[in-house]
C-alpha cells in the first residue's frame, strides 16, 4: 500500500491508471485535503475526547456512522446490527474492534447497555428517544438534526 491512512482499494485503483505520476499526484492531493479536514476536526476532536456513544441505527449504518464518530474521538461502546447483513457486521468489529457490543435486539439491550457504561450519546431513530429520556442522554435524531442544519439560514 503506498498510503498508509487508506485502504488498499484507494491505491490500487489510482495505480490501475498505469501513471506513476498520477499517483504520486493523488496521494499528495489526498493528504493535503485530509490535512484541511484534520485541521477543521480539531477542536471538535478535543472537545468529544472521552465521550461515548450507542449507535441504534442499522445497516451499513452500524460501522459507517461508527466510523465517522470514531474519527471525531467518540468512543463507539455498542452499536446495532439488526438490520445489518454479515459484511456490515465484519465491517463494524474491523473498525471499532472485537470488543465492540452488537445489538442484535436493540430495543430490550440499549438501557442496560446505557445503564452498565454512562454513554453520553445515544444516536438512533424515534424508538431510541425513550430510553434516552429515561436515562437523560444526549439524543441524536440523525435525520431530524440534518433536516434542522439544512433549514438553518446561516
Amino acid at each position: 500500500m503506498i498510503f498508509p491512512g487508506y485502504p488498499p482499494h484507494f491505491t490500487e485503483k489510482v495505480k490501475a491508471l498505469g501513471d506513476s505520476e498520477l499517483v504520486e499526484k493523488a496521494i499528495e492531493v489526498t493528504k493535503n485535503e485530509e490535512a484541511k479536514i484534520d485541521k477543521k476536526l480539531k477542536p471538535y476532536i478535543e472537545k468529544f475526547r472521552g465521550k461515548n456513544a450507542i449507535l441504534n441505527t442499522g445497516g451499513e449504518k452500524a460501522w459507517s456512522i461508527a466510523s465517522a464518530l470514531k474519527d471525531l474521538g467518540i468512543k463507539v461502546i455498542a452499536t446495532s446490527v439488526a438490520k445489518s447483513v454479515e459484511s456490515d457486521i465484519k465491517k463494524a468489529k474491523e473498525i471499532l474492534g472485537e470488543d465492540i457490543i452488537l445489538m442484535k435486539s436493540p430495543a430490550s439491550e440499549q438501557i442496560k447497555i446505557v445503564e452498565e457504561y454512562g454513554t453520553d450519546i445515544l444516536l438512533g431513530g424515534g424508538r431510541s428517544l425513550y430510553t434516552a429520556f429515561k436515562r437523560r442522554n444526549s439524543f441524536l435524531n440523525l435525520a431530524k438534526d440534518l433536516d434542522n442544519v439544512l433549514d438553518n439560514p446561516i
